[in-house]
């Protein structure tokens, strides 16, 4: 579910990697959403050996479930079909607890990554701090990174670290971040392979001064374009 237009500017991120064309073509067909009064669905489907042509939201109570039409599929083929599609819903007309699917799943956060270390930085301030941000995957990377943070946010870091081991397939980024009474981070990927992060929590609070944040984000590395251009 998308709320407002910082999560819709996070949702193409899922594409980016397996489809730029779609990434592209869903940030311009939402992009004069009114949260005022809707919400967005995004919903993805595997449709097995048949190509949908076509798809439906349907509600039950607190249960969302995606009607899909499509010829009758083959009896095997060698990839199935997916269908990603976008639908704009009046918010009078959601649930207000909805579960996802004939499971009940919960909602999908609206970008992919998981935070696995978010630290306030005491002490810190944007000014000269180089808020630019690095690949950590490897220990040289990561080690780089912490050089970078005062001592007391570092070591913050690695103790969150130590409880999530690094998964196979995925890459890890490590961010300085400027916000306030933040409580964690999003990732935000691009297309053309641009990297970047942004706090999440406290977006109502205003800070007579920022306050300055280390994450570190992992990510499956099929979200992630071929090339990452740039980590920002």
């Amino acid at each position: 579910m998308i709320n407002s237009e910082l999560e819709l500017s996070r949702f193409p991120s899922w594409f980016a990697g397996s489809d730029p064309a779609a990434a592209r073509e869903i940030a311009q067909r939402t992009q004069k959403t009114d949260f005022s009064r809707n919400v967005l669905v995004g919903w993805v489907e595997t449709t097995g050996c048949s190509q949908a042509t076509g798809a439906a939201l349907l509600a039950s109570g607190d249960r969302l479930t995606l009607g899909v039409s499509q010829p009758k599929p083959k009896p095997e083929c060698l990839v199935a079909y997916q269908v990603t599609v976008v639908f704009e819903v009046p918010r009078d007309r959601m649930p207000k607890h909805p579960v996802f699917g004939t499971g009940g799943a919960a909602a999908t956060a609206p970008s992919p990554g998981t935070t696995v270390a978010f630290t306030y930085l005491n002490g810190a301030t944007a000014q000269g701090q180089g808020l630019k941000g690095s690949e950590v995957t490897q220990p040289a990377q990561l080690n780089a990174y912490l050089a970078g943070l005062p001592a007391a946010g570092a070591s913050a870091v690695r103790t969150q670290l130590a409880a999530h081991s690094p998964k196979s397939g995925e890459r890890r980024f490590g961010f300085k971040l400027s916000g306030c009474r933040s409580t964690g981070a999003a990732l935000l990927i691009t297309p053309e392979g641009r990297v970047s992060a942004s706090p999440t929590g406290g977006e109502n609070i205003r800070c007579i001064r920022p306050e300055i944040y280390a994450a570190v984000l992992a990510v499956p590395v099929n979200v992630l374009p071929t090339r990452v251009t740039a980590i920002d």
